[in-house]
């Protein structure tokens, strides 16, 4: 069944979730429209949906993903009952006396908690917070930096995050929609420096940082309305614990070293070469055989502290529990790329679009289509599962660069996850700042779209050049 039909799936989930800012129900809905295109009987759709569902609940590398983002969380969870957070703030606040060397220190520590985004900003949060308000240094200022240092700075990691299981399994799963033989952790890799926007908007905040020059974020004391704090409640730290750096430095550098070394054991087999090796590991098989390695070791490294076995498993199914949606997300984005797939979606995109769409202007179109839908439904994963396989499956119809075109994809998912006042990072950094949380994103909304235009600029120039 080949032919404008299978764009329905994908534009009826696009559609629904920019109109009801829920991408969940978009998918399934998306979802259940194409297997009814497929089976077009009232039982056939429902039983195709579910075969749908079971099929990528059944692939090994899912399973795999799925494992890892849910220990990954877990390890996350272990790390904030610990109370390493409080012996960073100690640590600190001893030898920050300027409002720029707050913010200098917050970018500095980043490099330690973008493993993940709530992690990240609650961690900060309750770090530099207080460190702040000491110096009387605005809130929306130190807000700023800690959401640009969220998702902007994440996707820019090779490894060791739990952003990067989903986004090369995004990549794998459109490559194999649009049958090309390519290996997706090297696809990602190579397109990590063709996110334009996210290196772009680190780039202006940390020189917003150093010249001082804060051109759309004034002082506000406004105070944070109850029903939003109340709406998005988080997991706090605990207070009564010792402070120890070792908590959280320790895991985080396990983790990292960990990974390395079995991407490269796994893929020094066929060459010598430490970065080839990297490229040819089996990526997500020891990405969690580093991360359970990791869990084990971290958790011997707490009991031996005198923590408690059941506080530690307490807040390690908090921690990945909080995954659940996320991982709800996988399935439904697979299923959606089976249907897609049996309807003729590739060779829709190659015997219309790729016959007169220039291909230089690919990558600038799905950047700014992606941040148009990431913006109105708040998620860079929603936006990058919904278009990831029309942006591959686009570049090779117009002969485009691949990986340019699939840092586009990522760069506009990016842009939402990091504005839009919809966005969890938004909400979050809003709620631990005490700040409103439209407020907080108007007040980063004029770098962001400065970030867009200078971003489509270099999209458009790299089309031509690539």
């Amino acid at each position: 069944m080949e032919g404008i039909v299978s764009l329905v799936p994908s534009l009826t989930a696009i559609i629904i979730a920019i109109i009801t800012k829920q991408v969940l129900p978009a998918l399934i809905i998306g979802l259940i429209a194409g297997s009814y295109l497929v089976k077009p009987t009232i039982l056939g759709g429902i039983l195709q949906t579910t075969d749908y569902l079971i099929k990528s609940a059944t692939v090994e590398e899912n399973i795999e993903i799925v494992f890892f983002l849910y220990i990954f969380s877990g390890l996350i969870g272990m790390i904030k009952v610990t109370g390493g957070v409080k012996g960073v703030e100690n640590l600190i606040s001893k030898r920050i006396k300027s409002k720029k060397g707050v913010l200098l220190t917050t970018w500095g520590l980043s490099l330690f908690t973008f493993i993940d985004c709530g992690f990240h900003i609650m961690a900060l949060g309750a770090i530099m917070k207080p460190i702040a308000k000491k110096i009387n240094l605005a809130k929306e200022r130190l807000a700023y930096v800690i959401d640009t240092a969220t998702v902007p700075l994440i996707v820019l990691a090779p490894l060791g995050t739990t952003y990067v299981g989903y986004m090369v399994t995004l990549v794998r799963t459109s490559l194999a929609e649009n049958n090309i033989n390519q290996d997706p952790y090297s696809l990602f890799i190579k397109s990590i420096p063709y996110n334009f926007y996210a290196i772009v908007a680190i780039l202006i905040s940390l020189g917003v940082v150093i010249t001082g020059k804060y051109f759309s974020i004034k002082k506000d004391t406004t105070k944070v309305k109850d029903k939003e704090t109340k709406q998005h409640h988080h997991s706090k730290f605990k207070e009564d614990v010792e402070p120890k750096i070792w908590n959280i430095v320790f895991p985080i550098l396990t983790l990292f070293i960990l990974t390395l070394y079995f991407l490269w054991w796994s893929g020094s087999q066929e060459t010598n070469s430490f970065l080839t090796a990297l490229l040819k590991a089996k990526t997500a098989r020891m990405m969690l055989v580093a991360l359970l390695a990791t869990l084990v070791i971290t958790a011997l490294f707490y009991i031996f502290q005198k923590f408690k076995i059941g506080e530690l498993i307490n807040g390690f199914l908090e921690g990945g529990n909080e995954i659940i949606v996320a991982m709800v997300l996988l399935f439904l984005v697979w299923g959606l790329a089976e249907v897609s797939n049996d309807l003729g979606f590739s060779q829709f995109i190659t015997n219309t679009l790729g016959t007169f769409l220039p291909g230089y202007l690919v990558p600038s179109i799905l950047f700014l289509l992606g941040s148009i839908v990431s913006y109105f439904i708040g998620t860079s994963w929603g936006a990058w599962g919904l278009l990831m396989p029309m942006g591959i499956s686009l570049a090779i119809a117009t002969n485009s660069n691949l990986a340019l075109s699939v840092g586009a994809v990522f760069a506009g998912g990016t842009f939402g996850d990091h504005i839009s006042p919809l966005s969890e990072t938004t909400v979050i950094t809003a709620t631990i700042m005490k700040m409103p949380v439209v407020k907080h994103a108007n007040n980063q909304l004029l770098y962001g779209i400065t970030g867009v235009v200078i971003s489509s600029i270099l999209y458009l120039i790299a089309g031509i050049l690539l």
